[in-house]
């Protein structure tokens, strides 16, 4: 079992689109019609995430190799939303430094920003914390999910970063 680590820091910068969905009529599991409900859903745009894992080094290095040379297009969760930019971040393998340390270091990322924001949101999986999230995916063929405990930080933004005018 590998142990490992994940961390997300937020930009502060997206726009939610609210899209109205209406779906079509089809074929239940018993071969009769089965009827579906319009449903609105919003879904988050133009939005830009530091995404950090801490782990065995091996690990880190294959998947450091697999994003900066994808076999197959990537896409986050459903394939018509595939990444504006690419996931892969040159210098993004840091060794050297623990989780925490890589976050707080590395430059902002996504498009120029009007302002740099005052702090960071940090979001960390630890067993401990506060926060419980029903989003861990034990089985995708059933749609099942347990809950996972997750801690909310905020960092400052790296340091010597410009503000765009």
């Amino acid at each position: 079992m590998l142990a490992w680590q994940w961390a997300c820091a937020w930009t502060g910068r997206a726009s939610w689109r609210r899209t109205t969905i209406r779906p079509r009529t089809s074929s239940g599991p018993g071969g009769g019609i089965k009827e579906t409900e319009v449903s609105e859903r919003y879904y988050l745009a133009d939005a830009a995430f530091l995404v950090g894992l801490a782990g065995d080094l091996t690990l880190l290095r294959t998947l450091d190799n697999a994003l900066q040379s994808p076999v197959w297009a990537l896409y986050l969760g459903r394939k018509a939303f595939v990444p504006a930019e690419p996931v892969w971040l040159p210098g993004g393998l840091r060794p050297d430094e623990d989780l925490m340390t890589a976050l707080q270091r590395y430059p902002l990322v996504g498009k120029p920003r009007v302002s740099v924001p005052e702090q960071l949101r940090v979001v960390l999986e630890d067993h401990n914390g506060a926060e419980e999230r029903p989003d861990h995916p034990i089985s995708f063929a059933t749609r099942e999910f347990i809950p996972r405990r997750v801690r909310t930080t905020f960092i400052p933004p790296p340091s010597g970063i410009q503000e765009v005018s």
